[in-house]
């Protein structure tokens, strides 16, 4: 009995370990580089609708690491005629590919309830 308790411990352990490992957040060398993924892809998606973009920024969200894969969900503004437009996605990538890219609907706003909520990344060059 007291092997099988010591065994079900360890599996309980090993399983805390896969799960933590399964997903840990992105290094900043990750975020710059979804980032500015997210942001080449928004543009370019959006550019039929937008052609002129000025002023872009983009804000990462929620990066979760795992292996060779990265997601994130990310926040895009620009200016557009005049405008400020935002628009927020969610991209995983997988070395580097894109293997999902989802893009919201743009909204006249530069933020909501849930873009003032600071992360420790903040903003960085697109360059």
């Amino acid at each position: 009995m007291k092997n099988r308790k010591i065994f079900g411990a360890a599996a309980i352990f090993a399983g805390a370990l896969i799960a933590g490992q399964a997903a840990a957040e992105c290094s900043d060398a990750q975020t710059i580089a979804i980032g500015k993924t997210a942001a080449r892809e928004s543009a370019e998606q959006l550019s039929k609708d937008a052609p002129i973009q000025k002023g872009k920024l983009i804000k990462v969200y929620d990066c979760d690491a795992s292996g060779a894969s990265v997601s994130a969900e990310f926040a895009y503004a620009f200016v557009s005629e005049g405008k400020m437009e935002t628009v927020f996605g969610r991209i995983e990538t997988q070395e580097g590919a894109v293997r999902d890219f989802d893009l919201g609907e743009r909204a006249p706003l530069a933020s909501n309830d849930e873009t003032l909520v600071e992360t420790r990344y903040g903003a960085f060059s697109l360059n």
